[in-house]
């Protein structure tokens, strides 16, 4: 009999070291075969940020999903929408994790998830799942890539300039007509 799997996926059992394929790694898997990873740690997404352990990350060989479980959300993307998972980290060997680029247009285009442990070692273990991402490198989103704040500034000052200028203009022209 296999242990309960850590990660509460349901049919699953734990592969032991010896068992598993490819690696000393152990990883879940599930009653039809199919390894998967699951860890607990923290989150960016878009402008919401997840500290540890507020996001769950799984990964199979059909999708990865990550969980914002005090938000209540949840984000899966299967191959066919990632076009690459590469380490990413502002700290090495600190703060590093995993960003996940992909083309779905329904989901932010800023996907990051940090944990304990190396990063690189959770793209071996995303590897070792069978999942592959298969989507073409070009973006396909539509709009101006211009950022909302870059914007209102803009605005304000474009405002500013016509706020300071116009009563500059009103008290001059009453010196010279007067």
């Amino acid at each position: 009999m296999y242990p309960v799997c850590t990660h509460r996926a349901p049919n699953c059992r734990l592969v032991r070291a010896g068992e598993a394929r490819r690696s000393a790694v152990a990883l879940d898997v599930m009653a039809s075969g199919t390894p998967i990873v699951g860890k607990t740690g923290g989150a960016d997404v878009a402008f919401v940020g997840a500290s540890w352990p507020l996001a769950r990350f799984e990964a199979s060989r059909k999708q990865i999903t990550l969980r914002l479980s005090i938000l209540g959300l949840r984000y899966a993307l299967g191959p066919e929408d990632v076009t690459r998972l590469e380490v990413w980290g502002s700290i090495p060997f600190f703060r590093q994790g995993i960003r996940i680029r992909h083309v779905n247009p329904d989901l932010p285009r800023r996907i990051i998830f940090w944990s304990l442990g190396g990063a690189q070692k959770l793209l071996d273990e995303i590897r070792q799942t069978g999942f592959v991402p298969a989507a073409r490198t070009g973006d396909t989103r539509v709009g101006v890539p211009v950022r909302l704040l870059t914007v209102v500034v803009g605005i304000l000052l474009w405002n500013a300039a016509f706020a300071l200028t116009a009563p500059l203009s009103s008290t001059t022209d009453r010196l010279t007509t007067g």
